[in-house]
């Protein structure tokens, strides 16, 4: 299917893994609960003096705050004892002591301990001819629940303000994240369209979608061909499916079920790279360069998600942290030749700000701390740089593409993704997911989603919320609206999914095949 048809969290041009950074304690420094040490820090972004560290149980955990309240650092205690010994743990704080910080720190301090305790068991040093038997291992991930979207947002802040920026990925339903504009068009000026249920439309769109890229990959005679790799950027089902099939029985075929071009995007390996460089955290994100809270690394919201879908090759608030107001950031930017308008990246100094593995040689520069230079030349962006006291630096830049902020007034870009299944991608390699309780909670969503419960550790934030989330699970409200919606559904899917399965062959004469037979309908 389209959906699997490419690894979306793997670049595929660089078979480079990702490097996370360990720097975990070995397990003969067992210290029950110390003060803060100042001198060397846990966790991804070692700088700026913004992170501190202390040790529980001999795990060393990075921490945002310049001290560990009493009530932060008991929570600490029980949350890794409990997970060292495999039980469940229940915690009540009261509102304001810091639970958020506390239980993503330690949990993901106690994450990195446990894979670097079973790597150190699995012996990596082993010949390579010979056979292991042991696959490498593996990660716990860890899902974290809230109950609404919105409180699912606020984690994920709280995670961008501690030292970890671990792989990551953010579930939500396709009200929050479809950007298709005959569902939900996106954009300053963006009309919401009623009567619309996003999820049946989805679903139909998607199965025609894989329907007609069955469709062009199995006939020879079809008008254009079909590249996995480069999907037609339109079709004419990608509309409202009502018109532009006039020209060929393959239009008129065409015109008559609506498509996804979003959706068709995800098989094309610019996606796949473009979701690497902007989702998964890099083999830098450890390096010695400063860092702060807007040093995303991977780290995004649904926002942010769907922001990337509208225009892929946009990345948004590339933060650069200095030391001093003195220091360069060491960003190289190509001179312009000839008529050639913008600015564009050539390279980072080693040892700058800049040097953190986010820019690429050729990213065109948008804005800079807010103000648009997309049609300044190199020198006058240089000026505003060096002239900038901001810190951090804020780089909006284009990837290639059309190298306009085109996503804030409605326009998509042509290789427009859907940021629904991109968010399912992300979550199959993700070592922390963040998903509202539901997901986890009801069988058949987790099923769907591919949620596997096995080796994780679930936290569920604001547990006091479960019961009623079960119970409204459980329950359901339809007016009659809904039960006409359900009627017209129905009739379409029996007009559209006829199946011989439903079909029993009489044969009289007990001879298989024989054609006197009657057939019946069940």
């Amino acid at each position: 299917s389209v959906a699997s048809a490419v690894d979306l969290t793997s670049p595929v041009a660089s078979a480079k893994s990702a490097n996370d950074g360990e720097s975990c304690m070995s397990s003969g420094e067992e210290i029950q609960a110390g003060p803060i040490i100042r001198k060397k820090v846990e966790g991804d972004i070692p700088s700026l003096r913004l992170y501190n560290t202390f040790f529980v149980e001999g795990i060393k955990i990075g921490w945002p705050f310049p001290a560990v309240m009493k009530p932060q650092r008991q929570m600490a205690i029980h949350l890794v004892k409990a997970l060292k010994n495999r039980r469940h743990v229940v915690l009540e704080s009261p509102t304001g002591t810091g639970k958020s910080a506390a239980i993503l720190c330690s949990v993901l301090a106690w994450q990195r301990h446990h894979h670097k305790a079973l790597f150190a068991r699995h012996d990596p040093s082993s010949p390579p001819n010979s056979i292991d038997l042991e696959p490498k291992p593996q990660k716990v991930k860890i899902i974290y629940c809230s109950r609404t979207h919105s409180q699912v947002a606020q984690m994920v802040s709280s995670l961008k303000s501690t030292p970890y920026r671990p792989r990551m990925a953010i579930l939500g339903s396709r009200e929050r994240l479809c950007i298709h504009k005959s569902i939900k068009p996106r954009g300053n000026y963006a009309e919401i369209i009623p009567g619309i249920n996003v999820t049946n439309e989805c679903r139909n769109r998607t199965r025609n979608t894989e329907k007609t890229r069955r469709r062009f990959l199995s006939t020879v005679e079809s008008d254009q061909a079909y590249d996995d790799d480069d999907p037609p950027d339109d079709l004419p089902g990608d509309g409202d499916g009502g018109g532009g099939g006039e020209e060929s029985a393959e239009n008129q075929f065409l015109s008559r079920k609506k498509t996804c071009p979003h959706y068709r995007q995800l098989t094309s390996g610019r996606i796949a790279n473009l979701v690497n460089s902007t989702f998964v955290p890099n083999n830098k994100v450890d390096c010695c360069s400063v860092g702060g809270k807007k040093s995303t690394y991977g780290a995004h919201d649904i926002e942010d998600l769907v922001s990337f879908g509208v225009d892929p090759y946009l990345q948004k608030n590339v933060a650069f942290y200095r030391e001093n107001s003195s220091q360069p950031f060491g960003l190289e930017l190509k001179v312009n030749e000839g008529r050639r308008r913008g600015c564009y990246v050539k390279g980072a100094k080693k040892g700058f700000p800049a040097d953190n593995g986010t820019l690429k040689e050729d990213d065109k520069i948008l804005r800079v701390n807010g103000s648009n230079v997309a049609h300044m030349n190199s020198q006058e962006v240089a000026e505003m740089i060096r002239d900038s006291s901001n810190n951090p630096l804020l780089l909006d830049i284009s990837r290639g593409g059309s190298g306009t902020l085109s996503s804030s007034d409605g326009r998509y870009s042509p290789h427009a993704a859907c940021p629904y299944y991109i968010s399912q991608a992300l979550a199959k390699d993700a070592e922390i997911v963040f998903a509202p309780y539901n997901y986890v909670l009801d069988p058949g969503i987790r099923d769907a989603l591919g949620i596997e419960l096995m080796n994780s550790v679930v936290i569920l934030d604001e547990a006091h919320n479960v019961e009623d989330t079960l119970r409204e699970a459980g329950s359901g409200k339809f007016g009659e609206f809904e039960l006409c919606e359900l009627v017209v559904m129905l009739n379409n899917y029996a007009l559209t999914e006829k199946s011989t399965g439903n079909m029993i062959e009489l044969e009289p004469s007990g001879v298989p095949g024989d054609a006197s037979g009657d057939v019946e309908y069940l």
